[in-house]
Parts: structure tokens; C-alpha cells; sequence
């Protein structure tokens, strides 16, 4: 066997010495991850006690660093080129180890998480724009769908996580080599294509699996459409390549019907363009066929390799049989050699799927609330922090001590102006939390029930009554007739009434007197006397009488 050789450079291109003994290399590459590499030195003098090469700037934390692979009197092929992230010292009776990790500049996505409003733009241009921002090329961006979002708000995420989660609702994947990022589609595949014959080709290790668990029969999209006030649906479309570019070929679909799965359904409770929802079912069902084949080989060791390339297998059976797309490479050298594993086929794991791509609910200062709660307004207190917050039993966290202050939410609130309807002891409210905090409890609403009746009847299918009613009884009453009435009563008997119906305005106390305004003109009447003062009284009209 050839001797294997690793050339470990700078950033400009100054090998290191040598005299540095290099135990072994592990490089990962996989699409929708950033690559690494690690990287383990015999270093240490115990007698001098220094370690000259953890001292080295070479591998000092942020250095660039470039990797490459030879077979004797070979030329170097680039196999990886990063930054150092991690550098430590092992060290155990059996010696002493300098230990790298080393990953892709792509990394410069991954921190800080923020929150920034991409506007009047598509997917994939930002996902350009994003990587162009922390230095990176991208090598080849796919279309995505739609040509512009008006907005995409990326929120209190990091640009990795956010260009990753867009990428895959559109039925894409991210591949990273050495700061080059390439979007693509699922079901495509890189124009390199590498065989390998069972029996004949150095293979040295091979693990392939065909898992029908996670196919749908289908898969149809659902969403809201506010113009027309109805669910909008897509169905996904069937993609040759995927079938195509997957080992053995197998109908997913027909084995979801075998093992007696219904079609699957992607609900998102909001409007959504209808081609962005087109493209994320789409790119769900392809994602799920390309899951259903998945392996990997171990192979003698070869730089040429890239990401997204076909490799076609021979000699394995009809069942896995064929190509598909290299989706994970991973080079090990060691003091036995070197050895590629090339892993084919997709995780039927989203990315979206994983808590890593949201903080912890309440930010992780304390276990959350995440769900609304059934409260009760408990005996008034003044509020210390004059934030006008009531007290609220919530019996989900203390059926008898679990009385919380808790802010009221109103359809209109502002400096000296607003709605005010302040819940009475005893009314039963829905309470929520503010990011999920247990401690910023938030009054919604209050909830009508047996106990606590609506002051008008029963809900009909007509539903013409709306109103306001005080808890002393004052009354605005609004009736959607088809001449409909407003009326505006107190419970000790005055009222103000305007009807279409009657086509009249009458303002009634509680003493009998009255003032009507109908097509008769306005008339005044009184119990008692009438009485009109004024500094000046002009009586003006075609006929003015005066009766007794």
C-alpha cells in the first residue's frame, strides 16, 4: 500500500515543519452541515515542559489552515481548508496530544443569532447576500419560489439557521466546500459520477438500508387564503429524478400504501404564495423518497470526491442497485491508511424539526409556559408597579395559591385613551405569557359559561344582537336588522333609540319626557312643565300656534 501523505498549510500555503508527528486526520463533509476537520499531534516535552507545537501560530485559535492528501509521489489534492475553532492538550500516561477542530469559514454564519427584515426579495438571493456578507462565493444557487417574497423576517436566528430552514421548505439542500456554498435541489445530482463493483473496486466497509417507515402515500399542502376567506391546497407532484437517483429505484408511494399509510398533509395556519407552497410540498415528498434508500461505503481513500456528485453501484443486488447522490464524505487517516466513507440518501429529519434552531421557550431562564391558562380574577389589590396588572387565580399552576399579577391586553390602550373594561372578581379569563414567561402573565379575554350567562339569549344562526352590557345594567344595543336599530338604555328607565325601522330618533327618562325626531318633524313631551331659557328665544315658522 502507497504511503499516504497530509500536507498541513497556512493560510499561505507554508507547510508545517516536518519534524511535527501527525497521529491522525478526520474530515467530515455533509450537506446542510458545516464542515470539519480534526486534526491529532504527538506533542509535549515532559522534561522541558513546553509543547512547541500547541504554541505554533500556525494552529493558534482562527487560523486558516489548508489540508491535503497524497499516495507517495502523487500530487496534492486539497482535501479541506478552514479555521481552527478548538485547541487542546490531552494528556494521560500513555503521552501528550494536541487536539484541532478545524471548520469550513461557512462557519461565520453560524453566530450571532439577530433578527433582520429581508425585503422584496426571493430565497435564494438572500442566501446569496447572507454569504457574501461573512466572505463566502456561492458556487451555484437553484431558483426558488416565489421570484420575490415581499418580506422574509428572519427572527432572532442565526444566518445559518435561517438560509438552512428556508433552503429546505423549498425542497433544497445547502453543500459547503472550503467557503463555497452551492443551493440545490433534492433530487438533483452532480455531474461527476463514481462507480464502484462490489467484488472488484476496494471496498472495505458497505452499510445500506431501505426504511419505507417515513414514506406518505402523498402529500398535500393546506393553507390560508384571505381573498377568498378558504383553505388553498397543493398537491405534490411526482419528480422522475428523485425515482431515478435513488438505489433500487423503489415506489415510495406504493410502499406507503403496503404498509397502510394515508397521505400526509402540510398545514400552515397563514396565507402563503401559492408557488411557495407548491415547492414545499414538492420538496417534502422528495425529500422523503430520497430517505427511504440510505448508505454509506467505506472505500480507499480519494480526494476527488465532492458533494452532491452520483456514484453508481454494481454487484449489490437488484434492491441496491443503481445511483444516487453523495450526500456525506468523510476522509480518515491514521497509521493504517486512509479511507473515504461516502454516505448516499437523506435523513428524513428536518433541520426545522430540532429545538436547536429556536431558543428555549422564556429564553431558558426558567422552565416556560407555553400554553394559554384558565384564570380567575381574585380580590382587587393595588398594583405596586403601577402597571394597572389584576390579580389572577390560575389553577393550572396552584388550584389554591396560585394567585398572579397579570397585565390586561385591550383592543385599544394608549396614553389617556382607550378601551376600558377592567374584568370583575370572579370572571373567568384566559391568560398567556409573554415569550413564554411564566412571570409576564397576560389577561387576553374573559370566557362566558353556565355560571357566568351572557346577558342576552342563547346564540341563533341569525346572530343580529351585539352590544355592551355594565354590570349595573347600562345597556348599548346594536341590531343588524335589515333596518337596523342602535338603542342605548339604563336600567332606572332612560333610553336613547335611533331606528331605520321606525325611521325616528327618541331620547326617553325616566320621568315620561320625551323628544322625537321622525318625518313628522321633532316632538317634545312632558309630564310637568316644559320650561326654555336662554338669553335670546327666536320662535321662527310659516304658522306659529300656541295651544292650551
Amino acid at each position: 500500500m502507497a504511503v499516504v501523505t497530509a500536507t498541513i498549510s497556512d493560510k499561505g500555503g507554508s507547510p508545517m515543519p516536518g519534524t511535527y508527528e501527525l497521529l491522525s486526520l478526520d474530515i467530515e463533509r455533509e450537506v446542510n452541515r458545516i464542515p470539519r476537520c480534526r486534526l491529532r499531534l504527538l506533542d509535549g516535552d515532559l522534561q522541558e515542559q513546553t509543547f512547541p507545537i500547541s504554541d505554533d501560530a500556525l494552529f493558534a485559535p482562527g487560523a486558516e489552515i489548508k489540508v491535503a492528501l497524497r499516495y507517495g509521489d502523487e500530487a496534492d489534492t486539497p482535501v479541506f481548508a478552514g479555521l481552527v475553532v478548538r485547541h487542546g492538550l490531552r494528556l494521560s500516561p500513555r503521552g501528550s496530544i494536541l487536539a484541532l477542530e478545524l471548520m469550513d469559514k461557512a462557519v461565520a454564519l453560524t453566530q450571532p443569532r439577530k433578527s433582520v427584515i429581508h425585503t422584496a426579495t426571493s430565497d435564494d438571493k438572500v442566501i446569496d447576500t447572507l454569504c457574501s456578507a461573512v466572505g463566502l462565493t456561492v458556487a451555484k444557487a437553484a431558483a426558488t419560489a416565489p421570484a420575490e417574497h415581499p418580506e422574509l423576517i428572519q427572527y432572532d436566528a442565526s444566518d445559518w439557521d435561517f438560509i438552512l430552514t428556508r433552503a429546505e421548505a423549498q425542497g433544497m439542500v445547502l453543500a459547503v466546500t472550503d467557503g463555497a456554498v452551492t443551493l440545490a435541489a433534492v433530487s438533483e445530482a452532480g455531474s461527476n459520477t463514481h462507480e464502484y463493483t462490489y467484488g472488484i473496486d476496494d471496498i472495505f466497509d458497505v452499510d445500506l438500508e431501505t426504511d419505507g417507515f417515513y414514506q406518505p402515500a402523498a402529500i398535500k399542502g393546506v393553507a390560508w387564503d384571505p381573498e377568498t376567506l378558504e383553505a388553498t391546497e397543493a398537491t405534490a407532484a411526482t419528480v422522475a429524478a428523485v425515482t431515478s437517483n435513488t438505489l433500487g429505484a423503489p415506489d415510495g408511494a406504493k410502499v406507503a400504501a403496503a404498509l397502510g399509510f394515508a397521505d400526509g398533509v402540510l398545514a400552515h395556519a397563514a396565507p402563503i404564495d401559492a408557488k411557495e407552497l407548491q415547492a414545499w410540498v414538492d420538496g417534502r415528498v422528495a425529500r422523503a423518497r430520497k430517505a427511504m434508500v440510505r448508505g454509506r461505503i467505506s472505500v480507499r481513500g480519494k480526494g476527488d470526491f465532492a458533494l452532491l456528485d452520483a456514484i453508481k453501484l454494481t454487484g449489490f443486488g437488484e434492491r441496491f442497485a443503481g445511483t444516487s447522490t453523495i450526500t456525506g464524505i468523510r476522509h480518515r487517516v491514521s497509521k493504517s491508511g486512509w479511507s473515504t466513507d461516502l454516505q448516499f440518501g437523506f435523513s428524513p429529519e428536518l433541520f426545522a424539526e430540532r429545538q436547536a434552531a429556536a431558543r428555549p421557550v422564556a429564553g431558558g431562564l426558567l422552565p416556560p409556559a407555553t400554553t394559554l391558562q384558565i384564570g380567575v380574577v381574585s380580590a382587587f389589590e393595588d398594583d405596586p408597579t403601577g402597571a394597572y396588572r389584576i390579580r389572577v387565580l390560575v389553577p393550572g399552576i396552584d388550584a389554591a395559591e396560585g394567585v398572579i399579577w397579570a397585565r390586561l391586553a385591550s383592543p385599544d390602550a394608549g396614553s389617556e385613551r382607550g378601551y376600558v373594561f377592567f374584568p370583575e372578581v370572579g370572571d373567568e379569563v384566559v391568560v398567556g405569557f409573554l415569550g413564554g414567561d411564566p412571570r409576564q402573565a397576560v389577561v387576553l379575554g374573559s370566557l362566558f359559561s353556565k355560571k357566568n350567562i351572557p346577558p342576552v339569549a342563547a346564540i341563533d344562526a341569525d346572530n343580529k344582537l351585539r352590544g355592551i352590557v355594565s354590570k349595573t345594567g347600562i345597556a348599548v344595543a346594536l341590531i343588524d336588522e335589515e333596518k337596523p336599530v342602535v338603542s342605548i338604555t339604563t336600567p332606572g328607565g332612560h333610553s336613547l333609540t335611533m331606528s331605520e325601522d321606525a325611521g325616528a330618533i327618541e331620547i326617553v327618562d325616566l320621568n315620561g319626557n320625551s323628544i322625537k325626531l321622525d318625518d313628522k318633524g321633532i316632538t317634545l313631551t312632558s309630564a310637568a312643565d316644559v320650561i326654555i331659557k336662554g338669553k335670546n328665544i327666536t320662535l321662527q315658522g310659516s304658522k306659529v300656534e300656541a295651544k292650551k
